[in-house]
Formats: C-alpha cells, structure tokens, sequence
C-alpha cells in the first residue's frame, strides 16, 4: 500500500519534486507559524479532529454539528465498517514486519478484529449478509501487503548484505504507521492518527476505502494537508508530500491507486478555509442546515432525516 510503483517513482522525482522545490510553500502556511495568522485558530479553546475539517461528505457540515455540538454517535454501516477493517489489516501486517515479528496467520486476525467487529454491529443482518465478501476482500489486501514487505526486505538484504537486521528494516519499511501526533496548536484533536508517514521520503499517506464506481475526489487531499501542517507544527520540519491511496475493486478484484502531490499553499489555503468554517459551527454552536441531498452512506443521515419528520 505504501510503496510507489515504477510510473509513481518516475512522477514524484520527474515533476511533483522539481515542480515543489520551484514553487515552495509560503512561510506563513508552514505548521510552525501556528502562533500567527493564518494558522492561528480564532476560537482557540475548540478543538475538532482532522477528518471532519477534511470531510466534504455532507455538503452543509452538518456533520460537523451533530457529531461536535449534539454528540450524536453515527450508525455504523458496512461501507465505513469495511474501511475500518482495511485499515486496521494493514496496519497490523505493516508493523508485524516493521516490528521483526514477521508473517501473521490472518485467520486469527480474523477472528480477533473480524468477527468481533460484525458481532457487535448494531445492524446484525446487514452485516452478516456482507461478512463473506469483506473477508475476502480484506484477506486479499492483507496478502498483498504482506507480499510488498517481504519483497522490500528481501531487495534491502540483497543490496546491503554488511547491513543489520534493524538497518535492513528501518531502510526497506522506513515508516511510522498510525502515528500519534497532537493537533491542539492548530485546533485539532490532541490524538491525531496518521494513517503512515514515510520518514525516508518524506511522504505523508492516506488510506480510503471507495466503493465500487466510486471516482477519487481532490478534496480528499485536504486530510494529508491537515496531517502535514499539524507535524509541522510539531516537529518543525517541513512536510510537503502526500498520497492518498485507494483501495476499491473492479469486477470483484480488489484495487489499489494512489494520488501523490504536492502539498502547497493552495491546498494548505483550502484546509485553513474547512477548519476555520468547522471551528465557527461548533465555537458558536451553529446549525448549517440539512443538505438538499445526502452523501448515502453518512453516518448521520438517519437521524438528520428523522428530524424533518
């Protein structure tokens, strides 16, 4: 998942890095001016997590609303269930191999994270009636991921046979997955998650599930750039990479596609745009409104629906 291809190689050292070092991010949009305008936050006591100033599923922020201000809890259902399985798959093979555990049995996986998480859905017979094909599905990504490691390692041994055990994994698998970073400087959530950061090549990834026929979307963008600025407010160094990687299927097979690029000021402008806009609904407790049209697999639409009833 977290390794570029030959053409994604080509592409970020060909154009996106040239084109990056040409252009430059301006000073003021870098995560280490968190105490200026324009990254200071204007309601600077509100905190709320990236993927919700990142979101653009509900096209009002509603979401925002009755998550941060009603504390409403969303209803689960088998699109956001199965992401979260994605997820939680490839962080578990990743660090196996990061951490020198190696090869992991997905079968007790399975029955670990799996099965538990399709018992203890609220929505009993919808999630067994899909249970099959998302086994299948995340078993599939699972062997793949484990196959992409086992191949890094293999080619960093190879090359570097003076190397040791802890250089061959630090070089060949140079990332943190599911890093930890506090956002509160920015207005976000003191326990962000990175998905995975490339410590190597300096790239920030972002991991979704889309469904079937689904199209990638530029704002999906905005998450890596919120990732970006927060650890650059941190650890002041600069972050201008990021990737968003999709796993979805064709025909039954799982796919995997990446969009890589260039983390500048207008994407940075954009997100200060979504997280000024969010804070604002939840400082001042501000109801945007239902949308004319919901996303269909929100989590909140059952109870903004039954609202208008």
């Amino acid at each position: 998942m977290y390794f570029l291809n030959d053409i994604e190689r080509k592409t970020l050292l060909g154009r996106i890095l040239p084109s990056a070092r040409k252009v430059g991010v301006s000073e003021e949009l870098r995560g280490w001016n968190w105490s200026d305008s324009p990254l200071k936050p204007l309601y600077p006591d509100e905190r709320i997590p990236n993927f919700l100033v990142g979101s653009q599923y509900c096209p009002t922020a509603r979401d925002v609303f009755v998550s941060k201000v009603r504390g409403v809890r969303g209803e689960e259902n088998n699109h956001v269930r199965t992401g979260s399985l994605l997820h939680k798959a490839v962080q578990n093979v990743v660090l196996s191999y990061v951490d020198e555990v190696g090869e992991q049995s997905f079968e007790a996986w399975w029955e670990k994270e799996g099965s538990r998480t399709f018992r203890s859905s609220n929505n009993g017979q919808e999630a067994q009636a899909n249970q099959g094909w998302v086994k299948s599905f995340v078993e599939t990504i699972w062997s793949q991921t484990s196959s992409e490691c086992k191949g890094a390692l293999m080619a960093r041994r190879s090359s570097q046979p003076y190397a040791s055990e802890h250089d061959v994994h630090a070089s060949a698998l140079p990332f943190l997955v599911e890093h930890k970073v506090d956002g509160r400087l920015l207005g976000l959530s003191g326990l962000l998650s990175v998905d995975c950061y490339d410590y190597l090549h300096g790239i920030i990834f972002d991991l979704k599930y889309l469904r079937p026929r689904s199209t990638a979307e530029p704002w999906r963008r905005l998450y890596c750039a919120g990732y970006a600025i927060a650890l650059e407010s941190v650890y002041e160094i600069p972050m201008d990479l990021g990737c968003v990687v999709y796993i979805s299927q064709i025909n039954g097979q799982p796919t995997v596609s990446r969009d890589l690029f260039f983390i500048g000021d207008d994407l940075r402008g954009w997100w200060l745009e979504e997280r000024d806009k969010k804070l604002e609904i939840v400082a001042q407790k501000k109801d945007p409104g239902i949308p004319n049209r919901c996303y269909d697999t929100c989590l909140y639409t059952k109870y903004c629906l039954g609202e208008q009833k």
